[in-house]
């Protein structure tokens, strides 16, 4: 992949990852002085080409890539000498919620279980079938954030979620007013006020949620 130069053109190998950051942070790439400017956050989380960040009370140095075809996420605590890297070839590239997300998020979950924190599993989901009318209440257009809106439509009865200037999505009913999608990996649950009128709509994926209002 030519096109992103050295953004995309290099090719790589969790061992591969795993002798870098052993040469990076074993101070054989730099000194001691530039590893810990290159590691000290000065905008918000940020260092010099990576962020630094605590999560459930540990340290980490991290970074998360993706281009047409690839995500990635790497992970090293400084305390534990320990890195995590997730390399996934699936290509949902186009969704404003995409796979990016979920290699992070199992390299989180990794990061977790190996310093003993509680871990929640991805749970199997199984479609069902709801009524024409389940459906019609969703129908609408929903204002995720600033320059974000999703449009839920139904066509020849199946049930479409579109983000702003995305690719369109399959919803499949879990429960009444809750549904999944495939790819991208989302669930959305359609909430009502106390007339009975759907309002909102909320979004899930991997622990990351959003909430849109009903335009």
């Amino acid at each position: 992949m030519s096109l992103p130069y050295s953004a995309g053109s290099l090719y790589s190998t969790t061992e591969d990852l795993l002798k870098w950051t052993q040469g990076l942070f074993g101070e054989k790439l730099l000194s001691s002085a530039s590893l810990d400017k290159m590691t000290t956050p000065f905008k918000e989380h940020y260092g010099f080409g990576i962020e630094i960040k605590e999560i459930d009370g540990i340290k980490v140095i991290m970074h998360i890539g993706g281009i047409n075809g690839f995500h990635t996420a790497l992970i090293y605590s400084p305390i534990a000498k320990t890195t995590i890297a997730v390399l996934s070839n699936l290509n949902t590239f186009g969704y404003v919620w995409d796979v990016g997300f979920l290699a992070q998020n199992i390299a989180l979950k990794l990061l977790l279980a190996m310093n003993s924190r509680e871990v929640t599993l991805p749970r199997e989901k199984s479609q069902i079938a709801v009524s024409v009318k389940c459906f019609n209440q969703c129908v609408g257009e929903y204002k995720i954030k600033e320059n974000l809106n999703l449009m839920v439509t139904v066509n020849n009865g199946q049930l479409e979620a579109c983000f702003s200037n995305q690719p369109i999505i399959l919803l499949h009913s879990e429960k009444e007013l809750e549904f999944y999608a495939v790819v991208p990996d989302l669930e959305f649950k359609f909430l009502k006020n106390k007339t009975g009128h759907v309002t909102h709509v909320h979004l899930s994926q991997s622990g990351y949620e959003l909430t849109g209002v009903k335009l």
